[in-house]
C-alpha cells in the first residue's frame, strides 16, 4: 500500500495485529503522519476555569455558578438506514417532482388555450353584433319607406297603385325585421357563450390547482366551441355574413387546440399522481433499518460494542509520533 499526496515521505514497517506474524510494509507522506498523530498540548495551554494564561486568578466565565448539568457516563445512539433509499426511493422522488413540474406546465398551456379560445369566440360574438347592427339600420330605413307608402295610400284611398307600393313596404319592413330580429337573437346567444368561455377561462387562469385548471380550460374550450358553433350556424351560406362565418370557424379551431391541451394538462395530471402515488409506496412498510449501536465512553466510540480503531491504526499513529519528532531535531 502507497500513498503518494505529499513529496516527502517516510518508510515505515508496522506489525499488524492479525494473528500473523509477518511485517507489512507502509509509506505514507509526513502530512499524513501529522493527521494521525493526536495532539498533545503542553501543560497550561489547555483552558483552566477561573486562571488566565499567566496563573492569575479570575473570575469564572460561568457566573453564578452557572448550571449544573450531569453527563452520564455513557451516551448511546442506533445508527439507522432508510430503505427506500436502497430501493429505487430517491428516483421514485425525482420521477414525481418530473411529473409535477410537467403537470404544471401542461395546466399553464391549457389556461393560454382556454383564453385564446374565448378571445376568438368574443371576436365571433363582434362579428354577429356588426350584422346585428347593419340589420337593425336596415329595418329602420325599411319603417320609414312603410310609414310613408302608407301615408300616402291613406290620403288617396282610390290609387290603387299607391295601396300596392303601401303592400310592398309593409311587406319590406316585415321581413327586415325579421332578419333584425333573428340577427340579434343570434348575437344574444353568442355574445353568452363567448362570455362563459371568457369567465371559465379566467377563473381557470385562478384556480389554484392543475386539477382545476385543466378542468376548468376544457369547460372554457366546449363553450368558446359552441358559440364558434352557433356563428357558422347563423352565417348559414348568406354572403352578407361571410365574416361572421369566418370568425366562427377561426373560434372553432381555436376551440379545437384549447380541448387538446385541456386534455394533456388532464393526462399530466393523472401521471404526476400516479408517480407520486409509486414514491409513496417505495418502503412504505419497511420503516428505518437499525444497523448498529454507537456508544460513547468518556473519550472512547464503541460501534456494536467493539472499540472503533484497531493496533494497526495505533502502532501507526505512535510510529508517527516518533517520526515526526525525531524529525524536528
Amino acid at each position: 500500500m502507497r500513498h503518494s499526496f505529499g513529496h516527502t515521505t517516510l518508510a515505515l514497517a508496522v506489525l499488524v495485529s492479525s494473528g500473523s506474524a509477518q511485517a507489512q510494509s507502509v509509506t505514507i507522506t509526513a502530512e499524513e503522519c501529522r493527521n494521525l498523530v493526536v495532539h498533545r498540548p503542553m501543560p497550561g495551554v489547555e483552558y483552566t476555569p477561573g486562571v488566565d494564561v499567566r496563573g492569575k486568578k479570575v473570575v469564572p466565565a460561568d457566573l453564578n455558578g452557572g448550571y449544573d448539568i450531569k453527563v452520564p457516563e455513557e451516551v448511546t445512539f442506533d445508527v439507522k438506514v432508510d430503505p427506500r433509499d436502497y430501493l429505487g426511493g430517491p428516483d421514485a422522488d425525482a420521477s414525481a417532482a418530473s411529473s409535477a413540474v410537467l403537470a404544471a406546465d401542461k395546466a399553464t398551456a391549457a389556461v393560454t388555450a382556454a383564453k385564446a379560445a374565448a378571445t376568438s369566440a368574443e371576436s365571433a360574438a363582434t362579428a354577429a353584433a356588426t350584422i346585428t347592427t347593419t340589420l337593425e339600420a336596415d329595418t329602420a330605413t325599411k319603417q320609414t319607406a312603410m310609414d310613408a307608402a302608407l301615408a300616402a295610400a291613406a290620403a288617396d284611398p282610390s290609387d290603387d297603385a299607391l295601396k300596392a307600393a303601401a303592400e310592398t313596404a309593409v311587406a319590406d319592413f316585415e321581413t327586415a325585421k325579421a332578419a333584425s330580429d333573428s340577427a340579434a337573437a343570434d348575437e344574444a346567444n353568442i355574445s353568452a357563450l363567448a362570455q362563459q368561455a371568457k369567465s371559465l377561462a379566467e377563473s381557470a387562469d385562478d384556480a389554484g390547482t392543475t386539477k382545476d385548471k385543466a378542468s376548468l380550460s376544457a369547460q372554457a374550450a366546449v363553450a368558446a366551441d359552441n358559440a364558434a358553433s352557433a356563428a357558422i350556424l347563423s352565417a348559414g351560406t348568406d354572403a352578407t355574413k361571410a365574416a361572421l362565418k369566418t370568425a366562427g370557424e377561426t373560434a372553432q379551431t381555436s376551440a379545437g387546440s384549447a380541448t387538446d391541451a385541456a386534455l394533456a394538462s388532464s393526462a399530466a395530471n393523472t401521471a404526476r399522481d400516479s408517480a407520486y402515488k409509486n414514491s409513496a409506496q417505495v418502503g412504505q412498510y419497511l420503516g428505518e433499518a437499525v444497523i448498529g449501536k454507537v456508544s460513547v465512553r468518556g473519550s472512547r466510540v464503541y460501534f456494536n460494542g467493539k472499540l472503533i480503531g484497531d493496533a494497526a491504526e495505533h502502532a501507526l499513529a505512535e510510529e508517527c509520533a516518533k517520526r515526526l519528532r525525531q524529525s524536528r531535531q
